[in-house]
């Protein structure tokens, strides 16, 4: 079997993103990298030259190697990715504190950044509305409908809390049409979507 979706079939892989140490634009991982030696291909400045100074590059990847163990510990990986068995929960606020650091290489795009986000929203409630509105922002592609639809409907709880009901009940009917072309209009992930959008309506 070989996959041709979007994201299978790109030469770069915008799961990987990180700001370039020159210009700042953002720099992709290669899909598929050579064994020796990885790569960042920055979209503004090209591909790595022979004889360039890539101190930068070393660094967004030896950042990459010490906060995957975490992120990929984290809950919504279970189902996805073998979980470590020996992650130490002591990593967890290292890896929290590691948002700065993380900010300044990783770009928003890169999963664990993303991942760095959730953990922060789910510690600061009050910036909730914030980072899943940031994290929306950069989930666009068609291969991440099913994230985004998800976040849409945490993101509709957290306006609800805040009692604004109209922009809930907006987030709650995009997450349902998603749900609805995902799954199906009888999955359950749609009908609560759907239920809160109409709770929502009936609370303006």
């Amino acid at each position: 079997f070989t996959c041709g979706c979007c994201r299978c079939v790109e030469v770069l892989d915008p799961a990987r993103a990180f700001k370039c140490g020159d210009c700042g634009t953002e720099a992709l991982a290669r899909a598929q990298p050579d064994a020796d030696e990885e790569e960042l291909v920055c979209q503004s400045c090209g591909p790595e030259e022979p004889g360039r100074d890539r101190g930068w590059a070393l660094r967004a990847l030896q950042l990459e190697a010490k906060l995957t163990p975490w992120a990929r510990s984290r809950p919504w990986f279970s189902t996805l990715a073998k979980v470590r068995d020996d992650v130490d929960e002591d990593e967890a606020p290292e890896a929290q504190a590691s948002l700065v650091e993380g900010e300044g290489v990783l770009s928003d795009r890169h999963w664990i950044m993303d991942a760095l986000l959730a953990a922060r929203g789910e510690s600061h409630p009050q910036l909730a509305i914030q980072i899943l509105q940031r994290r929306l922002r950069v989930h666009q592609e068609d291969y991440c409908m099913t994230l985004r639809a998800r976040l849409q409907v945490s993101l509709a709880k957290a306006l609800c809390r805040d009692g604004q009901h109209g922009a809930a009940r907006e987030a709650c009917v995009e997450a349902a049409k998603y749900f609805a072309i995902l799954f199906g209009d009888d999955h359950p992930e749609h009908l609560e979507a759907a239920t809160l959008a109409q709770i929502a309506s009936r609370s303006k």
